[in-house]
């Protein structure tokens, strides 16, 4: 199912170490890969990381890399591959990240089905429409980047669900990450780059990230304009809130209302 702005696939692959180097490849689309079994390597600019099975791979369009099989393993694959809009958007928001083309959900029966489930249907007779398609992938997304930083934050510095929690509130009101590191007994250089390895995005942005997210809520309820969403979480004025969601969303928020069934 393609056409020159929208595209998405799936299917398997199965098949064992044959000696060869693998060279770069560069990929027109997005997708993920789910590696069922054996083990092998990812390789980037960034470096190699090693791989087993329950691992996903995001591939990212124009970015360079290769993966495969390690000596005497098998590589047992099942890939999702898709182009459009909503993916692009997806990756501005963050939600993709190129730095992080690696994700380990850990042991997460719900999303290997997600995989298999998204391949059976794909691969009936009668086919998948399109939208049903992305949209199961969208949700397959945010499930493996909700897993990830749940497993980031159970494996960081004692001080980042606090940190999380203080970055979530009173969004309305300014908020000087230094002093809440100080707050938390954590000099604000080690803070900031502890944070920013756990869950991929420095605080700062990390509280954006959720004042855009509030907003989609607010922007939702009826009545409610622009004006009054801005106020409510800070913004000193209707184009700086506009500005923002923009750069985040990649659409106006009258034009992200629209499209999400408000007036």
């Amino acid at each position: 199912m393609s056409d020159r702005d929208f595209f998405v696939g799936a299917g398997a692959i199965h098949k064992a170490w044959d000696g060869r180097q693998m060279d770069d490849r560069d990929y027109p689309d997005y997708a993920l890969v789910l590696l069922t079994g054996g083990g092998g390597y990812y390789q980037d600019a960034r470096g190699r990381q090693l791989l087993a099975a329950g691992q996903v791979i995001v591939v990212f369009p124009g970015l360079l890399h290769h993966y495969g099989a390690v000596p005497d393993s098998e590589w047992r694959e099942i890939w999702l591959a898709f182009r459009g809009p909503l993916f692009a958007g997806l990756e501005r928001t963050g939600l993709m990240d190129r730095r992080r083309p690696v994700l380990d959900p850990g042991p997460a029966p719900a999303i290997s089905e997600a995989f298999r489930g998204l391949l059976r249907d794909f691969e009936r007779p009668a086919g998948m429409s399109q939208a049903l398609f992305v949209a199961r992938v969208h949700l397959l997304i945010a499930e493996l980047d909700d897993r990830c930083a749940h497993r980031a934050i159970a494996a960081a510095p004692s001080w980042l669900a606090a940190a999380c929690a203080r970055l979530e509130d009173r969004l309305d009101q300014p908020l000087d990450p230094a002093l809440l590191a100080r707050d938390l007994g954590v000099a604000y250089g080690a803070f900031r780059k502890g944070f920013a390895r756990a869950l991929g995005v420095p605080p700062a942005r990390y509280r954006q990230l959720r004042r855009i997210d509030r907003a989609k809520s607010l922007l939702a309820e009826p009545g409610s304009t622009l004006a009054t969403v801005a106020a409510r979480l800070g913004y000193c004025d209707v184009y700086f809130f506009s500005r923002q969601f923009r750069q985040v969303t990649g659409r106006t928020p009258g034009a992200w209302r629209r499209m999400h069934g408000g007036a």
